[in-house]
């Protein structure tokens, strides 16, 4: 039963993970752990960034533009579209203390406005696509063009959707949306597909191989703004990471349904890294980061747990916390008042252990200020660790 905002509740269960999809597939590679709980749905201890946020309603318009509900419909209708999804989001979002003050997401996103002018311009491409592929007469029975398709392996043991499946002359096209950036650094400086996104794109081609018994033709992954951009595969690549995804998938559930204790469970599938761990939604309640972090280095994320020694407010009406990390004292200024954009420094008191996390730089090694992404949790565990200053 949950204690309210801002208490560190003991950390989620671990349950057995299901068929693999390809997006946990990748996951899975970079900390099993987080992958587990966010296959099981555990509610995320820190904010979800603006953008993902707004990837999530973009990815929506998309999505409803190539099942052909928008179809016929004006630019200002679409838009009119972005905006119902967008305002579900917003009130989702404040629904949630750690994120209620991050909306309206034009208000905590520079280019908002651009995201959603390309947004739109992408959705009615896709509904013109939708329209031109269907079957004669309308008829979808028929249809040239599929979105979120269901797929898995006879044996059950992978699943997921395709954003799209297109039939062409020469076969099948396997498509997936992307809202946000497609390209990484790669080899001579060059820019190429990011990885997770051609590793997930093969999977989805030996699903799809394994329960039609038709291998796509090309793989494509469809950006914003730009043409599609294909991804070179071959099948026995896409053979191997499904089987390795499913090898992967069982050893971890062989750790889950151990008699070992959750501590050492935990710490099995943890892969703790700085850059593993800054994006976590789950590092305030996950011991092997704590564990891992290393004192004076400046990759890992701004967090801290030490005992509150004093909470002050200043002239300006924010308030300013002293704790106390190990042998060193630090400060943190310019805390919001609001007791519902920090709950845990409102109701704690001197001597409780107060656990902060995603501080910004004061300045100093132990001056700290509040970011957007800034969170405190009064903290019933009572282990601390050093602040790692950035």
């Amino acid at each position: 039963m949950s204690v309210g905002p801002g208490f560190l509740e003991p950390a989620p269960p671990l349950r057995a993970l299901g068929p693999v999809s390809p997006s946990h597939a990748v996951g899975l590679t970079l900390c099993a752990l987080r992958e587990v709980w966010t296959a099981s749905r555990a509610p995320h201890l820190l904010p979800l960034t603006p953008a993902a946020r707004l990837g999530i309603v973009a990815h929506r318009l998309l999505e409803e533009s190539g099942r052909g509900l928008l179809n016929g419909l004006t630019s200002d209708r679409i838009s009119a579209r972005w905006d119902e999804i967008l305002r579900r989001a917003e009130e989702d979002a404040s629904r949630s203390w750690l994120d209620r003050h991050l909306v309206p997401l034009a208000g905590s996103i520079p280019d908002f406005e651009v995201r959603k002018l390309r947004a739109i311009a992408r959705a009615s491409a896709l509904a013109n696509e939708a329209t031109r592929t269907l079957g004669e007469g309308g008829s979808r029975a028929h249809a040239t063009w599929r979105v979120e398709v269901p797929v898995a392996t006879p044996d059950g043991s992978a699943a997921g959707r395709i954003d799209a499946v297109v039939r062409t002359l020469d076969g099948p096209v396997i498509r997936d949306y992307k809202s946000g950036a497609i390209h990484e650094a790669g080899g001579a400086g060059q820019l190429e597909i990011k990885g997770a996104f051609s590793v997930q794109l093969k999977l989805y081609a030996a699903i799809y191989a394994a329960m039609t018994g038709t291998w796509p033709v090309r793989l494509e992954v469809v950006p914003l703004v730009g043409a599609p951009e294909s991804v070179p595969f071959s099948r026995e690549e896409c053979v191997r990471l499904l089987s390795d995804a499913v090898r992967h998938r069982d050893q971890v559930n062989r750790i889950i349904e151990s008699e070992a204790p959750i501590a050492m469970k935990m710490s099995c599938l943890a892969s703790p890294s700085p850059s593993t761990c800054a994006f976590c939604p789950y590092r305030p309640g996950c011991r092997p980061y704590t564990d891992a972090i290393k004192p004076n280095t400046d990759s890992w994320p701004i967090d801290a747990r030490g005992r509150l020694v004093e909470k002050k407010t200043l002239g300006s009406g924010r308030e300013l916390l002293t704790l106390e990390v190990h042998s060193s004292t630090i400060r943190i200024r310019g805390l919001s008042p609001s007791p519902s954009r920090h709950p845990a420094v409102n109701a704690s008191v001197a001597g409780d252990n107060l656990a902060a996390f995603n501080l910004r730089s004061g300045g100093g090694q132990t001056s700290f200020t509040e970011g957007p992404f800034t969170v405190f949790y009064v903290d019933p565990d009572q282990y601390s660790q050093p602040l790692q200053p950035q």
